[in-house]
């Protein structure tokens, strides 16, 4: 809140006293909290249909369901490649999250971990009874944090940011559902709410999440190809921005973002393979340790505390 007031948009956010924050939602975990008085939550998956409806409806075409093999550039373009033939342009936006591994100029500037959430059955006398009936979003403030919203017929989405690293560009089936983590996610569910009771999860599913040093997305380009990467998770609302910059970019106006800090900041590398995955998953080991033993009202050992540290003090950001 201290640096709010320092840039001048104390307003943005509204400090809270543990009153208040049950008051929105009442759970036996939360103590305290801020909220963002102008925000609002879309359905993803909604959002990627309607924008497809309206790219159709301009006459665009999309051809879904086919697999990129190669992209290769050469004077004057890009040729990509795929199974049934090529596509040849000046230039080609490659938007592709956690698959951005497998770009080795790009590689060295993220990290990929799995992110889980479960989802409840319809469960809308328990908000009521908690009085979660607002609709807001709700996170918490750990390293692998929590995060948390309802959903039109009263159901609980419920994530957790503690999936496996990935080792290189390798997409293990882990980092889609690891049964391990979705039992994890479970279990602070119910702890969160423990009015759930008996109440059923009905889905549970998982998926990558690619992070950049400075938690910040880039965009680069490398010739005629035009990247972004990096959302950490919050990609929904900063990707209006970064289509934006991407298709400047592949139009040849990228000056009109020159000054933009997302735009080719200076590079931040991640530690090489096998470093990256070892260490990685060594510090987050150590995260979640800190974490359980801050939620029992317990002492962190010096040790735990260091290794949690030592992401800090290389100055790189984990997947969260």
């Amino acid at each position: 809140m201290h640096e709010l007031h320092r840039l001048g948009v104390a307003d943005a956010w509204i400090e809270l006293d543990p009153a208040q924050v049950q008051s929105i939602c009442r759970s036996p975990v939360f103590r305290g909290g801020a909220l963002q008085p102008v925000a609002a939550t879309v359905q993803p998956a909604r959002l990627a249909f309607g924008l497809r409806r309206a790219l159709l409806e301009r006459g665009v075409k999309i051809f879904e369901g086919t697999d990129v093999t190669a992209v290769d550039q050469q004077t004057g373009g890009v040729t990509v490649r795929t199974r049934g033939g090529r596509v040849r342009a000046r230039s080609a936006v490659l938007a592709v999250n956690s698959a951005t591994l497998h770009w080795r100029p790009f590689a060295g500037e993220l990290s990929v971990a799995s992110s889980h959430i479960v989802l409840t059955e319809p469960v809308p006398e328990v908000l009521e009874e908690i009085g979660w009936t607002g609709g807001e979003a709700l996170c918490d403030c750990r390293q692998l944090l929590h995060y948390l919203r309802t959903t039109p017929d009263g159901r609980i989405a419920f994530g957790w940011g503690g999936g496996r690293l990935a080792f290189g560009a390798r997409h293990g089936r882990l980092l889609d559902v690891d049964p391990q983590v979705v039992q994890i996610t479970e279990a602070a569910l119910r702890r969160f709410f423990p009015q759930l009771g008996g109440a059923r999860v009905s889905d549970a599913w998982g998926g990558p999440i690619d992070v950049s040093p400075g938690r910040l997305a880039i965009f680069r380009s490398l010739g005629a190809l035009h990247a972004g990467w990096g959302f950490s998770g919050h990609g929904v609302g900063p990707s209006h921005l970064g289509g934006r910059i991407l298709a400047a970019l592949a139009l040849g106006a990228g000056e009109e973002f020159a000054g933009l800090p997302l735009l080719e900041p200076p590079r931040r590398r991640f530690p090489p393979e096998p470093l990256r995955w070892a260490g990685g998953s060594l510090a987050r080991r150590a995260l979640m340790r800190r974490d359980r033993l801050a939620d029992g009202g317990r002492r962190v050992d010096p040790l735990t505390r260091a290794v949690a540290g030592l992401p800090k003090a290389l100055g790189i950001n984990l997947p969260r």
